[in-house]
């Protein structure tokens, strides 16, 4: 988990975690900044700061499964879609893959 403080009040925040059927892959997700802080360029660190700890830990590449209304931002940060959209918790969501 990675969590993002400003003035010691979190911010932001992120998981990563090895993928099981992939292990140099490594999943990244739930990553959520608060609205006050949106539009600051927390998200853009929070998940440089996932990707620096995947690759720590031995991973090659991260996977996401990102909600089609963030799409943008991740394909900003070098992430290219993989396959169509799928319902995940009731939004639509598409796969995302980034060669780390």
């Amino acid at each position: 988990h990675v969590i993002l403080y400003i003035d010691g009040v979190p911010a932001g925040l992120g998981r990563t975690f090895p993928k099981q059927s992939a292990p140099e892959t490594f999943m990244i997700g739930r990553v959520a900044v608060l609205k006050e802080y949106r539009g600051q360029k927390i998200g853009r660190d929070l998940m440089k700061g996932l990707e620096q700890a995947a690759k720590s830990l031995g991973a090659k590449r991260a996977e996401i499964s990102a909600q089609c209304r963030a799409r943008g931002f991740y394909e900003k940060m070098g992430y290219r879609t993989v396959g169509g959209e799928y319902l995940e918790e009731f939004c639509p969501h598409i796969k995302m893959t980034k060669e780390l």
